[in-house]
């Protein structure tokens, strides 16, 4: 890896470069990093990717949650890119224990170059990621990743009302009515929303916050010297999910490509 794709994948997990060695360890009883897998799973069905022809993009898979779970729910074939080897590894023992190996292609890399070569999908994924990519609104991106008529599916959520400021890391997340502006600026339309309760999206935070920070204790324990750096961690985890939880409405959109 690059010294700046290392430095994205450890701001896309909170973490400092200094950390990747230890985030398979931390991260070791998270599997969707963020993702709502069933949410996912069922509006992708409702619209017919359910079928070994249906080909499925998924953005930032991380560990292969989401394209493990659509090729075994589904039974689409599905093609996932991340930056970080230690997912890609667990995505693919992931895929080959569930029996879907074969469905499911993973492979290291910059998704950001890998947007601009997909083409032709189904359906693309993008699933707690920044709102913006390459500097565009992610919709403008990924929908060339897409056939006409298929789908771009974005999970993660919009401002809450009365949020009157945005704290750092925040600026470009947009309220309800500027969220789908964006969504459909591009003249697409959306054809499913799903809001999720905002205190069970945060109430399964608080509970992989947990799970990571008895990980943290156990390297804490093994690794003194580097002890800083996991408590640090866990206190970004904490920070993360007071923040969700006084500006953040968990939702999953689901686009269609004019």
């Amino acid at each position: 890896m690059t010294e700046e794709i290392d430095a994205q994948i450890a701001r896309s997990l909170d973490a400092t470069p200094e950390l990747l060695p230890f985030l398979p360890e931390l991260l070791a009883d998270v599997w969707a990093l963020g993702s709502s897998i069933e949410i996912i799973v069922d509006v992708l069905r409702q619209v017919g990717i359910d079928d070994p022809g249906r080909r499925v993009f998924d953005v930032g898979c991380g560990k292969g949650a989401v394209a493990v779970s659509l090729a075994k729910e589904n039974g689409c074939r599905v093609y996932g890119i991340d930056g970080f080897e230690p997912f890609i590894a667990e995505a693919r023992k992931q895929a080959a224990d569930a029996g879907v190996a074969e469905l499911c292609t993973f492979e290291c890399g910059d998704m950001r170059e890998a947007v601009t070569h997909g083409r032709d999908y189904d359906a693309v994924i993008y699933a707690a990621h920044n709102p913006v990519l390459m500097g565009r609104p992610c919709v403008e991106v990924l929908r060339e990743c897409v056939r006409h008529g298929g789908y771009i599916l974005v999970d993660d959520g919009y401002l809450a009302e009365g949020v009157q400021s945005k704290p750092p890391g925040y600026e470009d997340f947009l309220p309800y009515g500027g969220t789908v502006a964006a969504l459909t600026a591009c003249g697409d339309r959306i054809v499913r929303e799903v809001t999720q309760s905002p205190e069970t999206w945060h109430a399964d935070d608080d509970r992989v916050t947990d799970l990571i920070r008895r990980r943290a204790e156990a390297l804490a324990a093994a690794y003194p010297q580097a002890a800083v750096l996991f408590n640090d961690y866990v206190r970004a985890q904490e920070r993360e999910c007071e923040t969700l939880s006084a500006i953040h409405v968990p939702a999953t959109w689901l686009v269609q490509r004019s």
